[in-house]
């Protein structure tokens, strides 16, 4: 009996510290925080400011020649099919729609400092991706209903394809990558030829069984220096085949040796980033974190700077003379839950 009282005492404990770090990161004040960068000469000078208690990471990145996006879409529209899957959260929590996905996503990212996130329908999706002809490099699409509306992608449909060549960014979750279209009445097959039509390779995507991955990724330490949280690969991208095929790429987070928890690939001007796994909590927080952060298959991380401030401020500096490309320095609060972020761009 007093053994059972334990376990269930340490049930209420771990439940308590969960919902705890939830609360955390929507009723933290931005008022709290102060983050400033500047760039002098070959120096990244930084400055992070509380009124409590936080730990800070501040990682500058070298992207190229890729530019940081100042406006993020979302799909969502109620009215077709989706073939995303959801993992069950923990007993007595709110249930992982894509709704519910959608709206903590969005609140996550808004700590961090995210550009603009506009959600559109179907339709709007379209006639937004047309009007953006031109300024593409600019805009991010965050997908996760597991299929794609045939308002931009079907057998007939190249518009997605058009919006990425022109430097649009597909950020994607849900299910695997162009195996479903969307549609009012449901969804159908896409494709058959889906996976070469997004990375260029017939044989790319985590179609199987893999669904768990226990190894970081070895070729950076994004992983660590970003937070990411999310080690389930179904429906993810093997970076081997794309890299033999030719496709600029980069993993992060997870590995099985075979499938990359998230992937982000050139296409055209543009790119793909795809997260692996069902729906979650997890999943969601890295994506809030790689958006926001402006992290992109060019990515080279030049210097990390972290510590601790307590009711006042840190100072420090990065050298980031080594950067050929555009920097972009992305200071977040939190360690592995981040409640409060900025990301800095100096082209």
């Amino acid at each position: 009996m007093k053994h059972d009282k334990i376990i269930t005492a340490i049930v209420i404990a771990t439940v308590a510290v969960i919902l705890i770090g939830e609360v955390i990161v929507y009723t933290a004040s931005t008022d709290d925080f102060s983050i400033n960068v500047e760039k002098n000469g070959t120096d990244i000078d930084y400055e992070i400011s509380v009124r409590g208690s936080q730990v800070y990471s501040v990682v500058a990145m070298d992207n190229g020649s890729m530019q940081n996006i100042d406006e993020v879409y979302i799909y969502y529209d109620e009215g077709y099919g989706t073939a995303y899957v959801s993992e069950p959260g923990p007993i007595g929590s709110h249930e992982l729609t894509q709704e519910y996905y959608i709206d903590q996503l969005t609140k996550h990212m808004e700590f961090r400092g995210s550009p603009s996130i506009r959600i559109l329908s179907a339709a709007d999706l379209a006639d937004t991706m047309n009007n953006d002809v031109g300024s593409a490099f600019s805009k991010g699409l965050i997908v996760i209903s597991g299929a794609l509306p045939e308002t931009v992608y079907s057998d007939t449909n190249n518009l997605i394809f058009d919006w990425m060549n022109d430097g649009g960014r597909l950020f994607w979750a849900g299910n695997v990558l162009g195996r479903f279209v969307a549609t009012p009445t449901g969804v159908v097959d896409g494709p058959s030829n889906y996976q070469t039509l997004f990375f260029g390779v017939s044989d790319c995507l985590n179609t199987g069984d893999d669904y768990l991955a226990l190894e970081d990724v070895t070729s950076n330490n994004l992983r660590y220096d970003l937070a990411l949280r999310n080690n389930d690969i179904r429906y993810a991208v093997n970076t081997t085949n794309l890299a033999a095929a030719g496709v600029n790429c980069l993993a992060m987070g997870f590995t099985n040796g075979t499938y990359d928890s998230i992937v982000t690939a050139e296409y055209g001007n543009g790119m793909i980033c795809a997260f692996g796994g069902d729906l979650s909590r997890e999943q969601y927080r890295d994506v809030a974190q790689i958006v926001s952060s402006g992290v992109c298959y060019t990515t080279t991380v030049l210097d990390v700077a972290e510590g601790s401030v307590r009711y006042g401020s840190a100072n420090g500096s990065i050298d980031v003379s080594t950067a050929v490309g555009n920097i972009t320095v992305y200071t977040y609060l939190g360690g592995y839950f981040p409640v409060y972020g900025r990301a800095f761009h100096f082209p």
